[in-house]
């Protein structure tokens, strides 16, 4: 989601992320922040995995694993941390036939990243492993960002994809209400039948 006015759009991001976790649907929360000094890329995957540990025990049994056999991942190129500790994990639970229910990952500020070539190559790694990998990854992206090129222009060449969409909102008091219907009918988790 796209929004000129930063405070409107965290506030957004921020009232999603706590509906979500209320219904117990909410994996990850990430909120990129100039002011907060939460804006290095480096530790964006490797906190992304860590809060999932704490939401799927099978993902966090793999990971642990991981972390013992390579002690620098977090030191690793954000492709090979995406691969080794976002991917890999969950395709290995694939194989296994363990599933795991769908999680939100919301992330927020993806702008206030302060690496410009890093934003566009998060935005890169994470629409093609949609595309790529579909619904062996249980994860559902939700970006909140303001407009910028690289970010746009890396999601660009998958805006065709039945599994991704964009959506531009003019943040405002005004607007509020029609924000907030909007993100309750999108956001609503999938329901699930026992047969």
């Amino acid at each position: 989601m796209h929004g000129p006015a930063g405070v409107g759009k965290s506030a957004i991001a921020k009232s999603c992320a706590e509906k979500i976790a209320a219904q117990h649907w909410l994996g990850v929360s990430f909120f990129f922040s100039h002011p907060q000094h939460v804006d290095d890329p480096k530790w964006f995957f490797t906190t992304i995995a860590h809060q999932l540990t704490t939401k799927i025990p099978e993902y966090g049994s793999i990971i642990d694993l991981k972390i013992q056999h390579s002690p620098d991942l977090p030191s690793k190129r954000l492709e090979a941390q995406f691969r080794e500790l976002i991917i890999e994990p969950f395709l290995e639970l694939t194989s296994r036939n363990v599933c795991v229910q769908d999680k939100m990952v919301i992330i927020d500020g993806l702008d206030e990243c302060n690496k410009d070539l890093a934003q566009g190559k998060i935005m890169e790694l994470v629409t093609k492993s949609v595309i790529e990998h579909g619904d062996k990854i249980p994860l559902l992206w939700a970006f909140f960002s303001r407009p910028e090129l690289r970010i746009y222009n890396a999601f660009l060449p998958h805006l065709d994809s039945h599994l991704l969409s964009k959506v531009e909102l003019l943040v405002s008091e005004s607007n509020d209400s029609d924000i907030k219907r909007y993100f309750r009918e999108k956001l609503r988790p999938p329901t699930y039948v026992n047969t």
